[in-house]
């Protein structure tokens, strides 16, 4: 998934585990345009790193991950979708880029206001 991103321009940190993720995230130096996270992990789910991570940074946009389609509903109050694997490079390109858009437009509105 790394390389995928990174073969079209996205600058990716790829991290060890959810807490690697989270010293990461809470870096205030830190520029992050999107957490991308599967929800099977160990030690730390991806839903328990979204929690955390939108802890420090709650309009942090998250693309979450998963080989189960029951995950679907957990990241509901994230507001976030679930991408669904096994998927092809397409279609986490495409994912990514309309999650960017989105946060772009969030953004925009609310300058605007």
């Amino acid at each position: 998934m790394m390389r995928m991103l990174g073969k079209v321009g996205h600058a990716v940190t790829p991290c060890a585990s959810g807490q690697d993720a989270l010293d990461v995230i809470e870096d205030p130096d830190r520029t992050i345009d999107l957490l991308v996270t599967d929800i099977l992990m160990p030690h730390m789910d991806g839903l328990e790193l979204a929690r955390r991570a939108r802890e420090g940074r709650p309009d942090l946009p998250i693309l979450f991950v998963s080989a189960y389609q029951e995950y679907q509903f957990d990241v509901v109050p994230f507001g976030e979708k679930l991408l669904e694997k096994p998927f092809s490079m397409r279609t986490l390109i495409d994912t990514v880029e309309a999650r960017l858009e989105k946060a772009r437009q969030e953004c925009a509105d609310v300058d605007e206001d």
